[in-house]
């Protein structure tokens, strides 16, 4: 049934299980709707965070817009019950209880250093099923090219326990949050035995990718091209009210994030947020609510026991009733509501940003970059959650960024 309403392709279950990740397309197409009202939204919203983004005493942001957490555009896509469904099809215990958790945006510039491979979570931790049903995926609004794109290893997720072993008997099985992939970590002679390969999954502008936790993945660098991303981040809840990954917190702690526009915690993995937070939240946020009682959940506005919740995913999925058609109707309702509310809220932000940044506000300047002042291009206090960590808790930073001893990996979903 959520095939068919949302115009899957009909081998996406296939290739999601030979693969561990697919590229979908169709999802946002509401998004060029009214003169590509959403689209531009989306463009001048991340234009809007990119001129109030600094560098980390001195550092390179690596591609990562870390100040972008809660924009309007992140918060339509997380909100979005289209993107919802493809992540309770795809996940192997199909859950739709679901929460987004809050995370910054790709916004990468030519020459920006995003080359890495890594996994997620601790490879040891997945093999014993940590994390193993927190699929992860992303947006893309640009057209993505193979020499500057994700890159994943397919198939992997189908020999995770023998890979684990491999690892232990070279004693290179990490201790951290995170499986960094790099020399002997998986060789030419690994994948040739697994009989896969490094392959590059470029997207196009709207399409989606989700991929398997277990799935080695990466990013060539330096960047070639802009390319933007948002990543939804959906979680699922336990029965106690924890997230999937304990040490990710709990409900409570993410719908406190999403009410006050403040960074979690911690990771999506459970790494603790070890940088220190952003006392004050960007001066134009505005809540986009209004969406539904499903979107109402998805960012912890409402818990998803809350009657109407309930009722609204039992009539459309759960009810003998239930039928593609009428779920397609209700996504079609859904997305036009949604981009009448983008367009109205959409003023509010013009409006503060305007007001809270005068003389140096991104509007007042008319978008024009060039008159953004020299002394504000550095920002010497750490962000709310720095993408880059040390998970072996040596080295320090060099001036480049770089940590002294190599041990810098890349947490949480990266492209």
């Amino acid at each position: 049934m959520i095939i068919t309403a949302l115009h899957l392709p009909p081998d996406v279950l296939i290739r999601w299980t030979s693969d561990g990740s697919v590229n979908i397309g169709g999802l946002f197409e509401y998004w060029k709707w009214e003169d590509n009202a959403v689209q531009n939204i989306a463009g001048l919203d991340f234009e809007m965070y990119r001129w109030h983004l600094r560098m980390i005493d001195g550092r390179s942001n690596r591609g990562w817009m870390r100040n972008m957490m809660y924009s309007l555009t992140q918060q339509l896509v997380r909100q979005d019950p289209g993107y919802w469904l493809v992540y309770t099809l795809l996940r192997s215990d199909h859950s739709y209880r679901l929460t987004s958790y809050p995370y910054y945006t790709k916004s990468q510039q030519p020459g920006d250093p995003t080359a890495f491979r890594h996994i997620d979570h601790n490879i040891e931790s997945m093999a014993a099923g940590r994390g193993v049903r927190q699929i992860q995926g992303s947006l893309s609004l640009d057209d993505e090219y193979a020499d500057d794109c994700t890159e994943i290893v397919p198939g992997m997720h189908r020999h995770l326990l023998d890979w684990c072993s491999t690892l232990h008997q070279r004693g290179l099985a990490s201790h951290g949050y995170i499986q960094a992939v790099e020399g002997d970590t998986l060789t030419e002679e690994d994948l040739a035995k697994y009989r896969t390969r490094w392959v590059p999954v470029p997207c196009k502008a709207g399409e989606i990718r989700v991929t398997d936790p277990r799935i080695p993945h990466g990013a060539l660098g330096p960047a070639v091209r802009p390319r933007r991303a948002i990543l939804p981040w959906y979680v699922a809840e336990n029965e106690d009210g924890d997230m999937e990954v304990q040490e990710a917190g709990g409900c409570e702690e993410l719908a406190y994030a999403h009410a006050t526009f403040t960074p979690p915690p911690r990771s999506p993995s459970g790494h603790p947020n070890m940088y220190g937070k952003m006392d004050t939240p960007f001066a134009a946020n505005v809540h986009l609510d209004g969406l539904g009682p499903i979107s109402d959940a998805l960012i912890g506005r409402r818990q998803w026991t809350d009657p109407e919740v309930s009722f609204l995913v039992f009539n459309l999925l759960l009810h003998p009733e239930s039928t593609a058609a009428k779920l397609e109707q209700y996504l079609q309702n859904w997305r036009q509501l949604a981009v009448t509310r983008m367009r109205q809220k959409w003023e509010a932000v013009v409006h503060m940003e305007q007001q809270a940044y005068g003389s140096k506000s991104f509007f007042t300047n008319a978008m024009d970059f060039s008159r953004q002042p020299e002394e504000d291009q550095v920002q010497d206090q750490e962000p709310a959650d720095l993408h880059y960590l040390w998970v072996s808790g040596r080295g320090s930073p060099s001036d480049d960024g770089e940590p002294r001893d190599g041990s810098e990996y890349l947490e949480g979903e990266d492209l």
